[in-house]
C-alpha cells in the first residue's frame, strides 16, 4: 500500500510503520523531527528505525528512550548528531542498536568524474542555470 502523509499527520504515519527509513537531509524542518515524545506514536507496531540521512533527525536521548520503552524495536544508524559517535555513547552497547560505519552511500571516483564532466558541459552550454544537482542554501540540501 502506498500513501502520502502531510507533516501534520506524522503520528498517524509513524503508527503504521513496520520499518521507518530516514534519508532526510539536515534542514530547519527536519532537525529534531523525531525528538521528544514523537516516537510514542510508533508503539502500536514497534518499527525498526533505520537512519542513513542525517543524525540530527533524532537525539540520542529520544531514540534511547523509544528503544527502552518499546516504541521502537531496533535502531540501525549510519549517522548521529555527534559525528563520529563518541566512545562513551550508550548506543555502542545497547542491545537494540546497530551502529554502521557512516558508509551508507559510498562515492565512486568514476561516478564523480562522470557527474562533473556532465555538469561542465551543461555549464558551457547554458551557464549556472543549466547545472544539475545544485545545492540550495535556503533549503539546506
Amino acid at each position: 500500500m502506498s500513501a502520502v502523509y502531510p507533516l501534520e499527520e506524522l503520528p498517524r504515519f509513524l503508527g503504521r510503520c513496520d520499518y521507518l527509513v530516514s534519508v532526510l537531509p539536515s534542514t530547519p524542518g527536519t532537525r529534531g523531527l523525531l525528538d521528544g515524545e514523537v516516537l510514542a506514536a510508533c508503539a502500536p507496531r514497534r518499527p525498526a528505525l533505520i537512519n542513513v540521512g542525517r543524525g540530527d533527525l533524532v537525539s540520542e536521548d529520544a531514540v534511547l528512550g523509544a528503544l527502552d520503552r518499546g516504541w521502537l524495536s531496533h535502531l540501525v544508524s549510519d549517522v548521529f548528531a555527534a559525528e563520529p559517535l563518541p566512545p562513551a555513547s550508550p548506543l555502542w552497547q545497547h542491545p537494540k542498536v546497530t551502529v554502521t560505519p557512516h558508509n551508507a552511500a559510498v562515492t565512486q571516483p568514476e561516478d564523480v568524474a562522470r557527474a562533473f564532466a556532465a555538469n561542465l558541459a551543461r555549464f558551457e552550454q547554458g551557464g549556472v542555470g543549466a547545472l544539475d544537482g545544485l545545492f540550495s542554501w535556503d533549503d539546506g540540501y
